[in-house]
């Protein structure tokens, strides 16, 4: 029997696709996972458990949400449902105002939305644009539909009209870019593009004979098939991702006379507003199904699309919403989050210039439907029991759709966690777990004992499943597929408890440790004996009370 021992201090690749579970010659195999479930990658190289949603309010069922970012101290949640507009502070269930409009569920999902300054700009070929502003105050706000002047003409067939009215439709997308307003397609001109007068956005006079630098821009696409516009991006330059490529202005600067188009790429994107981060524009192609990132490459002096997804496309499917947190006073690295149509949301985390790049899954009890990030503050809409809510991602709690409340023996609740199977915490100690409902009908999780926070929710499953043995060794030449046995799996962890490894408890307490208290979080070496040989010589590292966990590295012994 030979032995030897496989390091793995690095998990930064993520979770990769069953597909390429035989591609033991390409190094990110043994920087990846199986399977990565309610974790987040860190960028120091290990997985942690992600933080758990703080129940805020309930919302009208299909809502979208949009991030109003006004200043560094005074930021806003709106929360769009077909008759009206709700807007809260981040991680706040308070309503701050209620402004009311009419859109069908099918203009609400495709409707453009973009933020200048105290005002939000909405665009959807079937309404004249409509914009919301902040009007002095967080509880004073006022929508309206935009009045555009000197609209561009297009002659139809029966002479010169405006290309955007109720018969030729309206404006599709938009954008802020060097100062002007940008709009792209609309239902008689899917592949147009209009630019404001610079500085005065709703403005679109292009100077008739005297046609001077910050007049308007009237520009059609050249392309050789039907390419409807499906979003425009501001970028490096200004971009256009169409239905079946992607599009650059290539000036620095873009006038009337100078500004010119080039089709880079053919992918296609799907409708859904891409993000910027690094100098790259993530999009999702038009099946929904692969995250490409458009990017300058100074090598073949233009631009290119790389899949960013390919490794980990299993976990990608019909994606319904993303958004992006750009590091944070939480956490250094860069997220993007995919709401799949599963319910289930795909998280990348991505440091281009550290080359930290991977993917883990995120589930819950229900279904993830929308994701907004305002600065540092993710909110979710998730779907529970058939009613949508509004949720925010905590790190201070370890549970899904938690109620929390400091100095108490109890929580109030609601029904939904009666439903489904409640768990307690109190003083980051998981409680025997005791609910009622009280004479006036009010729902209560209870504590052992008055604590000074307590908090109560519904558990996650949390999964880190390591990819099958691969070594090379002189005897047996690669073992990745020889019979083997994982005889000890020595753990690396910091600030964790509670931890279970292929259904084992990983044992935190110590000889002599107080039997009747529950241990406190370990960060150092834990190890455990397995049994069993198999051809691929897995371990599944798991939890299965709400407590903290950070895996930093993995270390097998393995007997062949």
């Amino acid at each position: 029997m030979a032995r030897l021992r496989i390091l793995q201090n690095s998990l930064i690749t993520g979770v990769i696709a069953p597909t390429l579970l035989g591609r033991v010659d390409l190094e990110k195999y043994y920087n990846a996972v199986e399977e990565a479930e309610n974790v987040v990658i860190m960028p120091h190289g290990g997985m942690e458990r992600r933080a758990g949603l703080k129940y805020l309010t309930e919302v009208a069922t299909g809502s979208r949400l949009f991030s109003f970012e006004f200043s560094i101290t005074q930021n806003y949640v709106m929360v769009m449902s077909t008759t009206d507009v709700k807007i809260y502070l981040p991680g706040s269930g308070t309503i701050l105002s209620t402004e009311t409009w009419t859109v069908t569920a099918a203009q609400l999902a495709e409707m453009d939305i973009i933020q200048s300054a105290d005002t939000v700009i909405i665009t959807h070929e079937d309404f004249n644009p409509r914009q919301i502003q902040r009007q002095g105050s967080d509880t004073a706000w006022a929508i309206s539909d935009i009045t555009l002047t000197n609209i561009p003409q297009f002659d139809f067939g029966s002479g010169n009209e405006p290309v955007w009215s109720a018969t030729r439709g309206y404006p599709r997308t938009c954008t802020f870019h060097q100062g002007r307003l940008w709009f792209g397609g609309s239902k008689s001109k899917p592949t147009s593009v209009w630019g404001s007068v610079i500085n005065d956005f709703f403005n679109f006079d292009d100077g008739g004979t005297d046609v001077q630098p910050d007049d308007g821009i009237f520009d059609v696409l050249d392309t050789d098939q039907f390419n409807a516009i499906q979003n425009i991006v501001s970028g490096r330059n200004l971009q256009v991702m169409t239905a079946g490529g992607e599009f650059v202005n290539t000036e620095d600067i873009i006038t009337p006379s100078s500004s010119s188009w080039v089709r880079y790429t053919g992918y296609g994107a799907a409708r859904l507003k891409p993000v910027t981060l690094d100098g790259s524009t993530y999009f999702m192609d038009r099946f929904r199904k692969t995250v490409r990132g458009f990017i300058y490459d100074f090598e073949e002096g233009g631009y290119t699309t790389p899949p960013v997804s390919i490794l980990a496309e299993h976990i990608i499917n019909d994606v319904q919403d993303l958004d992006i947190v750009r590091g944070s006073s939480i956490s250094v690295s860069n997220l993007l989050y995919l709401v799949n149509a599963d319910g289930t949301v795909a998280v990348f985390n991505t440091m281009r210039k550290e080359n930290i790049s991977g993917w883990t899954k995120w589930t819950t009890v229900g279904n993830f439907k929308k994701v907004t990030v305002t600065g540092d503050t993710v909110t979710f809409i998730v779907e529970r029991d058939g009613t949508e809510y509004l949720e925010v991602l905590d790190d201070t709690v370890l549970l899904d759709h938690t109620f929390k409340t400091t100095s108490a023996e109890k929580v109030e609740v609601d029904q939904v966690l009666f439903d489904n199977e409640i768990r307690v915490v109190g003083d980051s100690i998981t409680q025997t777990t005791t609910a009622a409902v009280d004479e006036s009908g009010t729902y209560y999780a209870y504590a052992d004992d008055t604590v000074d926070e307590i908090y109560a929710g519904l558990n996650y499953n949390v999964l880190v499943k390591t990819l099958p043995v691969s070594a090379n060794t002189q005897s047996e030449g690669n073992i990745v597929n020889l019979p083997k046995r994982i005889t000890r799996c020595i753990l690396n962890l910091y600030q964790a408890r509670g931890i279970y490894v292929n259904d084992n408890l990983v044992t935190n307490r110590k000889f002599g440790d107080p039997t009747d208290e529950v241990f406190t979080p370990v960060t150092g070496i834990e190890s455990i004996y397995l049994l069993g040989y198999n051809t691929k010589a897995q371990v599944e590292i798991t939890q299965k009370n709400p407590d903290p966990m950070t895996l930093l590295s993995l270390d097998l012994e393995v007997s062949y």
